[in-house]
C-alpha cells in the first residue's frame, strides 16, 4: 500500500512538470492503482489476519468513528490549507504575519497532542470526541465573531472565492492547454 501511494504522491508532484500524457505519469498512476487493488485483494483474502480485519470493516461503531474522523480531518486539513491563502491573498498579510496567524491553532493543536493519550485513558473516546467536534464547530464561530459583524469579513470572503475561482479557471485552462500539446 505505502509504495501504491507513494506512486500516487509522484505522480501528481511530477504532473505539472511532465503533463498528463507523460508515460512516466501514466505508469505511476497504474503501479498506484495495482497495488491498491492488489492490496485490497490480499486483506479480503487474509481473513481475520488481515490488517483490518473484515468482521473490524462491518463493525457500525466503527464505521461510524472512521466517518467522524474523515469529516473532522477534512475540517481540520482545508483550514490549513485555506486559512494562510486567505491571510496571504486577501488581507494581505505577509508570509510571516500568515504563519503567526496560524499560531494560536497550531499551537493548541499540539498541546493537546502531548495530553491526549492522558484524557482518552481517564475519560473515554465518546466525550473526547464529542469535545473536539464541538471545538471543531466553536472554532470558526470564533473566527467570525472576532473579525465582527460588519461588511468587511464578508467582502474578504467573496474577494477570496472570486480569486480562487478565477485561478482554478487559469489553471484549468493551463490543464487543457497542456494536454492538447502533448505536455
Amino acid at each position: 500500500i505505502s509504495i501504491g501511494l507513494v506512486a500516487l504522491l509522484i505522480a501528481f508532484d511530477e504532473v505539472i512538470k511532465l503533463g498528463w500524457g507523460d508515460p512516466r505519469i501514466i505508469g505511476l498512476i497504474l503501479v498506484f492503482a495495482l497495488l491498491i487493488g492488489a492490496f485490497a485483494l490480499i486483506e479480503r483474502a487474509a481473513g481475520g489476519h488481515a490488517l483490518v480485519p473484515s468482521d473490524v470493516m462491518r463493525n457500525r461503531d466503527f464505521a461510524y468513528a472512521c466517518a467522524a474522523i474523515l469529516l473532522m480531518s477534512a475540517v481540520f486539513f482545508a483550514s490549513m490549507l485555506y486559512l494562510p491563502q486567505f491571510m496571504l491573498k486577501v488581507l494581505d498579510f505577509s508570509p510571516v504575519t500568515a504563519g503567526i496567524g496560524m499560531l494560536p491553532m497550531m499551537a493548541t493543536f499540539a498541546a493537546v497532542s502531548f495530553v491526549a493519550g492522558r484524557l482518552y485513558e481517564r475519560f473515554g473516546p465518546k466525550p473526547l470526541a464529542t469535545v473536539g467536534s464541538l471545538c471543531i464547530t466553536v472554532g470558526p464561530g470564533l473566527i467570525a465573531g472576532y473579525l465582527g459583524n460588519g461588511r468587511t469579513f464578508a467582502d474578504a470572503i467573496a474577494t477570496f472565492a472570486t480569486t480562487y475561482a478565477d485561478q482554478t479557471e487559469r489553471d484549468h485552462r493551463a490543464l487543457v492547454e497542456a494536454a492538447a500539446s502533448g505536455r
